[in-house]
């Protein structure tokens, strides 16, 4: 499942028939609104499976970071934020690595249904016991013994919109240890004025020849050492056509070369943000609100 000529969607249907057992897809469609972002529903964080550019790309990035944390250390603590009801960007890489590189391996799963199905998987797993820990509730609320080496924490949307993604990367920040890896690598978002009619987005329109917007502008970038501004102005010239619109974009760095470009993901579709453009704005703003329902507010000059 590693190797680049795996076609992707071959990839999703061999993660489908990995975790193909009596647990099956969980029918519980009930999300969670929490202070910090909505939890997805064990139905749709199972379903990630399904974006197999974004799964594919991720799991080879946590591989490979795996791989160079054991250059400096021979065992390691590794930390998994939200992995739904199958764990799907580790469980398969614990079974492949097996528990001799792993400390201790600690999950933690806000949704019950989700934590009481990822416990049925883990079992199955050839851990000694007490290696391998499932915590059931928030980040916020988890409080770790020590470092990790590496923290997987991936509960986006697009744009950092919807889901916990920007509170619990800045929550999770105290917990790496010093030269530990967190997986985003990096989320670098830009906008520019487009269509999104226009713009690829997958699955509907992807493979695409490439994006329809000039560059776009840098808007934030969130990582270990980065965050998203609270505002940002953006200048907009003053003319008008129809369809025209303001869009942001996001790119994904799992790690290294692990990247997933605009459009290639639902995690990394374009979002439109604002579309009034008869008033001929010459400034907006965009402000990033968190809070139970994180995303963009626009306002005009």
């Amino acid at each position: 499942m590693l190797e680049d000529r795996l076609d992707a969607f071959a990839f999703a249907e061999a993660l489908r028939a990995h975790f193909a057992g009596e647990a099956g897809m969980p029918p519980d469609t009930t999300e969670i609104t929490t202070r910090e972002g909505i939890a997805l529903s064990p139905s749709g964080a199972a379903a990630c499976i399904d974006d197999v550019h974004r799964t594919r790309k991720f799991i080879r990035g946590i591989h490979a970071a795996i791989r160079d944390a054991l250059t400096r250390k021979a065992r390691l603590r590794v930390l998994y934020v939200g992995p739904g009801p199958y764990g799907t960007l580790l469980t398969p890489l614990l079974a492949l690595w097996g528990p001799l590189p792993f400390e201790q391996v600690d999950l933690v799963e806000i949704n019950p249904q989700s934590a009481r199905t990822l416990a049925r998987w883990l079992d199955t797993l050839d851990f000694p016991p007490g290696r391998l820990r499932l915590h059931e509730g928030s980040l916020l609320e988890f409080a770790p013994e020590a470092g990790y080496d590496l923290i997987v924490c991936e509960v986006m949307a697009r744009a950092l919109t919807r889901e916990p993604q920007v509170a619990l990367t800045r929550h999770a920040r105290q917990f790496l240890a010093p030269r530990g890896i967190f997986i985003p690598e990096e989320i670098r978002l830009s906008w520019a004025i487009s269509s999104q009619g226009k713009e690829p987005e997958w699955p509907d329109r992807y493979p695409h020849a490439g994006p329809e917007h000039p560059c776009g502008a840098p808007l934030g970038v969130l990582s270990m050492a980065q965050d998203i501004p609270a505002t940002t102005a953006v200048e907009v010239e003053r003319r008008y056509h129809p369809g025209q619109e303001l869009l942001l974009f996001t790119t994904v760095k799992a790690y290294g070369e692990e990247e997933l470009k605009e459009g290639e993901s639902l995690i990394t579709n374009p979002l439109c943000v604002f579309s009034n453009f008869r008033r001929f704005p010459s400034r907006l703003y965009l402000d990033y609100i968190t809070g139970r329902l994180p995303g963009w507010r626009v306002r005009e000059d």
